[in-house]
């Protein structure tokens, strides 16, 4: 009997192991495969185009986003701006100066909200001038100078802030800077970084 089980220990630890690797890659796979298989939905109880006739609010948005028919810039432009709203106005590229940058991070240190109609208009304008960008581009840096290169802000907004305010400084000419990516999630403030990042680049 004592044979037996020294000869049975040696085959239990590879067991242990495979089932474990087995495991640990089935857990793995399980991440990965939620952002290829979509989620399950419930039906949603939401009138649509196909059953009212007509598009809603947000589905207006949506299907113009999909390259849809109706007129999104107009539809933007018809959304009101509460009464009480005592932010930086935006009223094009152009309307985007300093003061404007310093005001929208003072608005969102206080934990206020840029007003939906802006925010539109600004990722459209930022739209257009992506569009008609490079998505590859040479960037010179001449001798003596230098560019700040920014990654994995990940919603970090006062963070972020600290590192404008405090470190680098407002990209300028003189100063350029380069933001690299992985600009949301993770942080509770990624429509805040998001959205400074969209006023600093029609700036």
């Amino acid at each position: 009997i004592g044979s037996h089980r020294m000869a049975g220990r040696p085959l239990r630890a590879p067991r242990a192991a495979g089932l474990a690797a087995l495991g640990l890659a089935t857990w793995a796979l399980s991440g990965a495969l939620l952002w290829v298989l979509p989620w399950p939905q419930q039906r949603s109880t939401v009138p649509t185009a196909a059953r009212t006739g007509r598009l809603l609010g947000p589905a207006r948005v949506a299907l113009q986003a999909r390259g849809g028919a109706e007129d999104y810039r107009a539809y933007a432009q018809s959304l009101p701006v509460p009464g009480d709203y005592t932010g930086p106005k935006y009223e094009g590229p152009s309307s985007v100066n300093d003061a404007f940058i310093q005001g929208m991070l003072a608005l969102y240190k206080q934990q206020g909200k840029l007003p939906m109609k802006y925010v539109y208009l600004m990722a459209m304008d930022v739209l257009d001038l992506l569009k008609a960008e490079q998505s590859l581009q040479r960037v010179a840096v001449p001798t003596g100078s230098k560019i700040t290169v920014v990654g994995d802000l990940h919603g970090q907004f006062f963070d972020f802030v600290h590192m404008l305010e405090e470190v680098s400084g407002l990209p300028s000419p003189a100063n350029p800077m380069l933001f690299n990516g992985d600009f949301v999630d993770r942080g509770v403030w990624s429509v805040e970084v998001l959205m400074t990042l969209y006023a600093l680049k029609l700036q």
